[in-house]
């Protein structure tokens, strides 16, 4: 993995499709990561699919991906610079976003007390 990827675990909260009007799919999806016994962070991942895209990752996360279900997600961190419309002092801002490139279902081992890719 390179510096600014990363590989998350968790439970699909929701997720939504869009598609641009040039054809572009893009899946969101809320991921509820566990960080300890109690306590679970949100992340908000971005799946795109081009007209040309090779693999249409967006589109099949939206079709076999549902609310509740466990994943592994991979992807990397996409930071966005811009002065936002409401500004009065036209300073710029930076935005992290995570964009991913690929999942697999996952479930609980009991035994191994950890996570397995499902088959």
């Amino acid at each position: 993995m390179s510096d600014n990827s990363f590989r998350l675990v968790g439970r699909v909260g929701w997720l939504e499709t869009k598609y641009t009007d040039n054809g572009t799919c893009i899946t969101t999806i809320n991921l509820g990561v566990k960080k300890n016994k109690d306590t679970y962070e949100n992340f908000f991942i971005k799946f795109l699919s081009g007209v040309e895209a090779k693999v249409k990752t967006a589109e099949i996360i939206a079709d076999k991906v549902k609310k509740g279900d466990y994943i592994r997600v991979t992807g990397s961190l996409s930071i966005n610079k811009f002065v936002p419309k409401n500004s009065t002092d036209g300073k710029e801002i930076e935005q992290v976003s995570l964009l991913g490139w690929g999942f697999k279902p996952v479930r609980f081992d009991e035994e191994k007390r950890t996570f397995v890719d499902v088959e």
